[in-house]
């Protein structure tokens, strides 16, 4: 599959201590200045750790489920399925991100979320909390990896 906005993997080379290298094609500027050049809205505090962490989330969901937590085939219903798994964003858990969704004239779906413990039924309860922290809408509420640490699931 080709696409403008999509890399080549070019190569995968594999180490003898079995660290793996991805060649990508060449692209010539990150994707922090694309978003620049593109005008869209949002700030260096908001393209931060914080997105990584929300992906720690839902990588910590999927290796209790051994499935995709949400699987969208196009991203229209990539946010489907992230509003009908974490809940719709309100104006009490997102502002911020409910007033970029209007200038971009998107609106979330309307959906209640899920009991993620009926997702996963192997997690325990301290890895749902976990879980669910990481994957908070507001990114300036989710943990830090320091914060995230302390959390009861690495030390029970």
């Amino acid at each position: 599959m080709r696409h403008h906005n999509i890399l080549s993997l070019k190569e995968v080379i594999r180490e003898r201590d079995n660290s793996l290298f991805f060649v990508l094609e060449f692209m010539k500027c990150d994707l922090l200045q694309v978003l620049r050049l593109r005008g869209k809205p949002f700030s260096d505090s908001e393209v931060s750790f914080k997105v990584d962490m929300r992906a720690i989330g839902a990588i910590m969901a999927e290796l209790f489920m051994f499935k995709p937590l949400f699987l969208g085939r196009n991203l229209f219903d990539q946010m489907l399925k992230i509003c009908s798994v974490s809940d719709s964003p309100t104006l009490e858990s997102w502002l911020r991100g409910l007033s970029l969704a209007g200038c971009l004239n998107y609106q979330f779906p309307q959906l209640p979320g899920v009991n993620l413990s009926s997702m996963m039924p192997s997690a325990s309860w301290n890895a749902i909390s976990l879980i669910k922290s990481l994957c908070l809408w507001n990114p300036n509420k989710r943990p830090s990896v320091s914060e995230a640490s302390t959390y009861p699931f690495f030390h029970a």
